[in-house]
């Protein structure tokens, strides 16, 4: 199922633990989007069937504001802006774009749109606020604190980049830092240890059989890779 079958894999990996090695408290309308993703596409081939899947799923359990009609996404937020997403006609076509609803991620005040290419994939976070739009490379990571999501992408489908986003002062998502590695990668799931140090394991493109792993923790004066 591409890069989606490679997360699912590794989800269960996944997981923020404080000192004494016991799971960190997740605040009020904290989600595991791997874990949508996880129940829902046992079933699929590929990453144009897995997203309708979740979506079949999320909109199934009711998401307010958000409705499916046809080949339109609609979604009201908060100030009554209305963002319309529409789905091209054919999805063998070079130049298809094909949305699909993922989560909605309440503690971050966004929602989350998987947006399918003819060969390529990416999400999209919408303001549940404003609707206001941002687009990110790969699945977002919630920290264990909800201030932070981390996004990693790379190798088949993608640039390789590891990415932490933050919410500003408005509300609005900002890119707070991004890394690219020296080599071409292919990335696993980031795992928050905490709310300021993530884990990322990955093999690289000339060496694919060495499972490594990237260390970045926030200091008084950003992020930084650890050694």
């Amino acid at each position: 199922m591409r890069m989606l079958v490679a997360l699912v894999m590794l989800a269960a990996m996944a997981g923020a633990c404080s000192k004494s090695g016991e799971p960190v408290p997740r605040p009020e309308g904290f989600v595991d989007v791997l874990d949508t993703i996880n129940r829902s596409c046992a079933d699929t081939s590929n990453t144009f069937e897995c997203a309708k899947a979740v979506e079949q799923y999320r909109l199934g359990k009711g998401v307010s504001g958000v409705t499916r009609v046809g080949r339109r996404l609609s979604l009201v937020a908060k100030n009554g802006m209305v963002v319309d997403l529409t789905d091209t006609h054919d999805p063998s076509a070079e130049d298809y774009v094909g949305y699909a609803y993922s989560e909605y991620l309440a503690c971050f005040g966004h929602h989350l749109i998987h947006r399918q290419m003819y060969d390529t994939e990416g999400y999209m976070l919408v303001n549940a606020d404003t609707g206001a739009r941002t687009d990110v490379p790969g699945v977002p990571v919630l920290a264990p604190d909800c201030r932070r999501l981390a996004v990693a992408s790379g190798l088949p489908f993608a640039g390789s980049v590891l990415q932490v986003w933050r919410l500003n002062e408005t509300g609005r998502v900002v890119l707070e830092w991004g890394h690219q590695p020296d080599s071409e990668w292919t990335p696993g799931v980031v795992v928050w240890k905490s709310p300021v140090l993530l884990e990322l394991p990955y093999t690289t493109a000339d060496d694919p059989g060495t499972r490594r792993s990237l260390v970045s923790r926030l200091y008084t004066d950003g992020w930084h890779v650890e050694p």
